[in-house]
């Protein structure tokens, strides 16, 4: 690289001084991303003086057969600071923000439905200590009355002569259906 007084690279002015093809040096940029400083996005992605040093190490251990990974732990101890790529706006992508959206919607839909719920089950607690309530004075009036610590009992009331009781069940009926269907 001809101006080393330059803050910030390329990725084609790097690979022209490297003296190797753009699309490898793109390769190793994707492969070793974390290790390696940039400053923008896309087509406006600089690289700090720093990462040439670094794409030159990548270059040095792919020569001598080093795998990625191993190259990747050198990388680590190399550099001191991992970059994060931190995006310049704040905004986040609108498939992550309808997601987002669609997220907090449902919980507040949650809240609704559980605040609902809870309205529901006081209110039904609330009928059925009512309804409790109304059985007990129900079944209050419809119990028989006592007679001096005795209950009434229908047996002692009927006299006590040797007639059999009387039956209360209707007479068995001699319909024109009957006669036809007899067992």
């Amino acid at each position: 690289m001809q101006d080393y007084e330059k803050r910030f690279y390329t990725l084609q002015q790097i690979a022209d001084s490297m003296d190797r093809p753009r699309s490898t040096l793109n390769e190793w940029r994707k492969l070793f991303s974390p290790f390696i400083p940039t400053v923008g996005e896309g087509r406006q992605r600089r690289y700090k003086r720093e990462a040439l040093n670094i794409f030159e190490t990548i270059a040095r251990l792919k020569e001598s057969n080093e795998t990625n990974d191993q190259i990747r732990d050198y990388l680590g101890q190399m550099v001191d600071d991992i970059t994060v790529t931190v995006d310049d706006d704040d905004t986040p992508p609108p498939l992550l923000r309808q997601m987002y959206d669609s997220y907090t919607h449902l919980l507040e839909q949650n809240e609704r439905l559980e605040s609902r719920l809870d309205q529901f089950q006081a209110e039904s607690k609330e009928r059925e200590e009512l309804l409790l309530q109304k059985i007990d004075e129900l079944s209050a009036k419809l119990e028989p009355p006592e007679i001096e610590g005795k209950e009434i009992n229908n047996e002692s009331t009927t006299s006590n002569h040797d007639e059999t009781p009387a039956q209360n069940t209707p007479p068995k009926k001699s319909g024109l259906f009957r006669k036809f269907f007899k067992k």
